[in-house]
């Protein structure tokens, strides 16, 4: 039996005034940098708990020539845009921008009990949000939103019981991220040893070229060819995804690629993608398909072209400083050291045997995940069950 059935739900704005903030004018230096705590949703992290201190803080000529009102301490901290959602409690007295709604809570309603339940339904609060920018929660929304309200001391008993649930969860999802990070970081350590080689550095075209054959939009290639698009290719599993976000390239220029090749994004370098197509397609010009050559397997290539060493390398000598693109001739400039193909083969064999183990790893760990935040949602549910 939830709560929503066994005590009736209020609305908010039946047990808490909602306060918003105010932004002190920029232009005014004399009401910055002064020592009255003053913060915005940014400070706040899916983690906070209590809020003591600002990042930035304002004097007390702001407060006054801006007539603010204080968030007193206990206060619930909602976020109502930007995102819509974050929630902490105020452990002392301060101020905020308009990018909240502070709840100060009455005597009817606990505190940390209203906390949990604001972080509980963060989708439905996010649902209720408007706007053509970025979405926002109005005070006269959040007014009317209900909360299930049982006696007091069952509130805080619900909140405690939630407290020590939840903190439990969080040290396991914490320690499951931090697995995941490492076994991340090995996949790249094993990459980086994979193309370690002490012999003579030659130029990246002596390995492989480009091989850019052109499919216009009016080519019966272009309505044969499955189309690739660089927001198709994950950067770190190098696989394809599928999007429905993509160009409709029947009206652009493409390239066409086969199996043999190995297709690069020139288009922002640092995010890596690289794709080794199993089938002939076509493909967007911001993928340059290279053609490795006699002595270069097309994995250790990839490998090659993902490397940190060569991609720094590419961005300090990219063009375009919002979206940055490779220069192709400097990047075929850039000197390797290969070993013959014998043992290329061989490296990739011991490469694929160790990513084998970490790929199962990896998949592992974000099941786990997954099931924390299942987990989570239990045990929201089990406190206030559904609002509906």
């Amino acid at each position: 039996m939830t709560l929503h059935k066994v005590y009736k739900s209020v609305p908010l704005g039946s047990i808490c005034e909602i306060i918003s903030g105010t932004t002190p004018s920029s232009a005014v230096p004399e009401y910055w940098n002064g020592e009255v705590k003053w913060i915005t949703p940014a400070e706040l992290s899916d983690d906070t708990f209590y809020v003591n201190d600002s990042v930035r803080k304002i004097t007390s000529r702001a407060v006054k020539d801006c007539s603010l009102r204080p968030i007193p301490a206990g206060t619930v901290i909602l976020s109502s845009r930007a995102p819509i959602g974050k929630v902490a409690i105020a452990a002392t007295e301060l101020y905020c921008n308009q990018g909240f709604k502070n709840l100060v809570c009455s005597e009817k309603i606990d505190n940390l009990y209203l906390y949990w339940f604001l972080k509980a339904n963060t989708d439905h609060l996010n649902s209720l949000g408007s706007g053509a920018t970025f979405k926002e929660i109005s005070k006269k929304v959040i007014e009317k939103v209900e909360i299930p309200l049982p006696p007091i001391e069952i509130q805080q008993s619900i909140a405690t019981k939630l407290s020590k649930q939840l903190s439990a969860i969080d040290v396991l999802a914490k320690k499951t991220e931090r697995q995941l990070q490492d076994a991340i970081s090995l996949v790249a350590r094993i990459n980086k040893q994979t193309i370690i080689f002490n012999g003579k550095k030659q130029p990246l075209s002596k390995y492989c070229s480009e091989d850019k054959r052109i499919i216009q939009p009016e080519f019966e290639e272009a309505k044969t060819l499955k189309y690739l698009g660089m927001e198709n290719i994950d950067k770190d599993t190098w696989e394809y995804i599928a999007s429905t976000d993509i160009l409709l390239s029947g009206n652009s220029t493409t390239y066409y690629f086969n199996e043999n090749h190995v297709l690069y994004g020139k288009l922002r370098p640092y995010l890596k993608k690289v794709f080794l197509p199993k089938e002939a397609g076509r493909c967007s010009t911001e993928l340059i398909p290279l053609l490795p050559a006699d002595t270069m397997e097309r994995e250790y290539l990839a490998l090659l072209l993902t490397d940190d060493d060569l991609v720094s390398y590419i961005m300090s000598e990219s063009t375009g400083a919002r979206m940055p693109r490779s220069d192709m001739k400097k990047l075929l400039a850039y000197k390797v050291a290969v070993p013959d193909i014998d043992e290329q083969r061989a490296r990739l064999k011991a490469r694929n045997e160790q990513m084998k183990k970490c790929t199962e790893l990896i998949i592992k760990l974000c099941k786990q995940q997954e099931n924390i935040t299942a987990l989570r949602e239990c045990v929201f549910k089990e406190a206030f069950g559904n609002e509906e």
